[in-house]
């Protein structure tokens, strides 16, 4: 058991010190402007050619999925299962990833791509608020709902709906001309490392609270 956890949390430092690293290599090339060229190329080969009336409303639509207030609602419907500390834990990762990009964003201050915009778009770019916020949330709710089922496709399920979702926010960030292709990377690397500490915090609190529990009178 303590060979487990050990493990576990050897494995949540070596990721969270590994994207950390990655994302400050590429924060360092954006701001460099070494990437443009491959911003550019993706742009131009998996956006710009299939935009269309249709594609473009639906991701107007569906972009709001990253929105933060729109999380906010979905992580408090745990409160409606009675899971408080899922909901707990939903929001104050939220919040956390909100503001930790925000500063990001300040710092960095790479503007947001020119003449290609669908919709109006305000902030600097680097990272994605919109996918770092989805892949943080999204990612966690379907953490927990995995755990609350022993059934294996009823898992691949849930976590194949999350994917889906998050790279469907992420790529809507792109199509919309919003966001480049490091502006994404940058995101999902900032939601690995917060939803990483973030499941460390949870599963501590979660031993405190059964120990405490099992405590003898």
């Amino acid at each position: 058991m303590q060979k487990s956890k050990n493990t576990k949390l050897y494995f949540g430092i070596t990721l969270i010190t590994l994207c950390v690293i990655l994302f400050v290599v590429l924060a360092i090339f954006v701001m460099l402007g070494k990437v443009n060229a491959l911003n550019d190329w993706f742009y131009n080969t998996f956006a710009k050619p299939i935009r269309n009336n249709g594609l473009t409303n639906f991701f107007i639509v569906f972009t709001y999925l990253g929105n933060f207030f729109v999380l906010l609602i979905i992580s408090m419907c745990f409160l409606f299962k009675k899971q408080k500390k899922d909901a707990v834990f939903l929001v104050l990762s939220l919040i956390f990833a909100s503001i930790l990009t925000f500063l990001i964003k300040f710092i960095i201050k790479n503007p947001r791509p020119e003449d290609i915009m669908l919709i109006d778009e305000s902030g600097f770019s680097f990272p994605s608020a919109h996918a770092t916020l989805s892949a943080t949330t999204l990612t966690m709710i379907a953490y927990f709902l995995s755990t609350q089922t022993s059934k294996t496709w009823l898992k691949i399920l849930i976590w194949s709906i999350s994917t889906i979702l998050v790279l469907s926010v992420c790529y809507s960030r792109i199509y919309l001309g919003v966001h480049y292709l490091t502006d994404i990377l940058a995101g999902l690397l900032l939601s690995a490392i917060i939803i990483t500490i973030f499941i460390m915090l949870y599963n501590l609190k979660s031993l405190s609270l059964k120990i405490k529990t099992n405590k003898p009178n």
